[in-house]
C-alpha cells in the first residue's frame, strides 16, 4: 500500500510540474524559455550540485563585462586555445575581440554567451569542447549543449556569421589520457550541429594531425598551441576572418 501511495505522489508531482511549465511559464513562450534556461535539463538531472566556476573564470568573465562593443566585432570565442593567441595582432585588424577563457567548456561559454552576443557582432568563430572531453562528460551531453548555445546564437544575433572551429587532438605530450577518436567523433558532430543551423564549419584537426595525434612541432605540451601553430591556423581560416 506505502508503496501504491509512492507512486502516485510522484505521478502527481510530475503532471504538477508540466501544468506549471506549460500554464504558468510561456509570457515569453515555452520554447525560448526552456531554450534560456534548460529548466527541463535541470528537473530530471540527478546531479543538483550547482556548477562552480573557477575564480579565474569569474575574473576573466567580469573583465568581458566592461570591455566595449561594437557591431563590426568579429569574436573568438572558447577555451585556452583561443585565449593564448594574440588575434587582433595577428590579423592586424582592431575589430577582432578575444574571449578566451583558459579551461572554459561548453557550460561555461553558454553561460557567458551574453555578453557576446548582447550586442550582435559581425563574427563569432567558436573553438570548445576539449576541456569537456578531457573531464570525461558524454558526447550526447556535449553535444547537446553545444546545441543549445548555437540556437541562443541565433535567436539573438541572428545575422552574426559563426565559424565552428574543429576540436584539436592532442599527444603524449599532454599527461592526462585523451582519445584523439573521441575528438573526432565530436568534431563529426560539430560539422552536423553547422550544417543544422546553417552555420560554417571549419575543419582544423587535418591540418594539425599526423597519425592522428596533434603533430609535436606544433606544441610544447601536447595540447596548446606554439607560435608555429598559430601561425597555420591562421592561414587556415584568414579568408573567412578579412
Amino acid at each position: 500500500m506505502k508503496k501504491n501511495w509512492g507512486t502516485i505522489f510522484s505521478i502527481t508531482i510530475n503532471i504538477l510540474f508540466l501544468l506549471y511549465v506549460i500554464v504558468l511559464i510561456p509570457k515569453k513562450g515555452l520554447t525560448s524559455y526552456l531554450m534560456n534556461q534548460d529548466l527541463l535539463g535541470r528537473y530530471f538531472n540527478k546531479n543538483t550540485q550547482p556548477v562552480k566556476f573557477s575564480a579565474y573564470y569569474l575574473d576573466r568573465r567580469s573583465l568581458f563585462e566592461i570591455m566595449p562593443q561594437s557591431r563590426n566585432d568579429i569574436v573568438f570565442l572558447g577555451d585556452s586555445l583561443i585565449e593564448r593567441c594574440e588575434w587582433s595582432e595577428i590579423f592586424e585588424n582592431p575589430n577582432i575581440k578575444n574571449r578566451g577563457i583558459g579551461g572554459d567548456n561548453v557550460y561555461g561559454m553558454q553561460k557567458r554567451l551574453y555578453q557576446v552576443t548582447a550586442n550582435r557582432p559581425k563574427k563569432i568563430f567558436i573553438m570548445i569542447g576539449i576541456n569537456d572531453i578531457i573531464s570525461n562528460q558524454k558526447l550526447e551531453e556535449i553535444v547537446r549543449k553545444y546545441r543549445i548555445t548555437l540556437a541562443n546564437i541565433k535567436k539573438a544575433s541572428p545575422r552574426t556569421e559563426v565559424y565552428i572551429q574543429s576540436v584539436l587532438p592532442v599527444n603524449s605530450r599532454f599527461k592526462q589520457p585523451v582519445d584523439n577518436n573521441l575528438i573526432l567523433r565530436l568534431n563529426e558532430e560539430l560539422e552536423v550541429l553547422a550544417g543544422e543551423f546553417n552555420y560554417q564549419y571549419i575543419d582544423l584537426y587535418s591540418f594539425f594531425a599526423i597519425d592522428n595525434e596533434l603533430a609535436y612541432r606544433y606544441t610544447n605540451d601536447g595540447i596548446h598551441l606554439n607560435g608555429e601553430g598559430y601561425a597555420v591556423w591562421k592561414e587556415i581560416i584568414k579568408n573567412y576572418v578579412n
